[in-house]
């Protein structure tokens, strides 16, 4: 979960896309 907080913004919203879908 610290990591997900490291990842750039746009890989962050790519990554919530995905587990919205």
């Amino acid at each position: 979960m610290r990591s997900f907080s490291k990842l750039p913004v746009r890989q962050r919203t790519l990554i919530l896309r995905q587990i919205d879908y």
